[in-house]
């Protein structure tokens, strides 16, 4: 009898251990959430969260011909809204950024991480609410959904 209760630990420990070992799978085109945002008078700083099944998120520095030219020179893209009148309207123009790549090594490709951005409201001389709106692309130039921040009140 005592026997079958080590073994019967044993398949637990056994099961225990591969549910800690399952792999993450997420869609091949990216998703992102904002987390944080954080206004202090001087700039805007959001912190997003994304995920990408297939981990072809990133330029490198030759990535600037064939598919990345254009808008895809850029990866990543911040747009800015006003809020007119309870009407949110687009203000200026879509800042772009370039994420270094960050592909995994190995077999497993999943990526999940945080990008943090630092957005500078200029031209604002007057109090207005505003808010950002995230875009990421990976290579294969799947678009993520857009993810927007909370409202914030600019005091200049």
């Amino acid at each position: 009898m005592r026997s079958s209760g080590h073994v019967i630990l044993f398949f637990l420990i056994l099961f225990g251990t591969q549910a800690c070992l399952k792999v993450k799978s997420y869609p091949d085109t990216p998703s992102i959430k904002v987390l944080s945002t954080t206004f202090d008078n001087v700039d805007i700083k959001s912190t997003i969260h994304f995920t990408d099944g297939d981990g072809d998120i990133g330029l490198g520095a030759g990535d600037t011909t064939g598919a990345f030219t254009g808008r895809y020179t850029y990866n990543f893209f911040a747009t800015c809204y006003i809020d007119t009148d309870g009407v949110w309207q687009k203000y200026g123009v879509e800042t772009p950024y370039r994420i270094q790549p960050i592909t995994p090594k190995g077999k497993i490709k999943v990526l999940e991480g945080e990008i943090e951005v630092t957005l500078f409201p200029s031209n604002l001389e007057q109090p207005h609410k505003l808010k950002y709106a995230f875009t990421l692309v990976d290579r294969a130039l799947h678009e993520s959904n857009v993810a927007e921040t909370e409202a914030i009140t600019i005091n200049p």
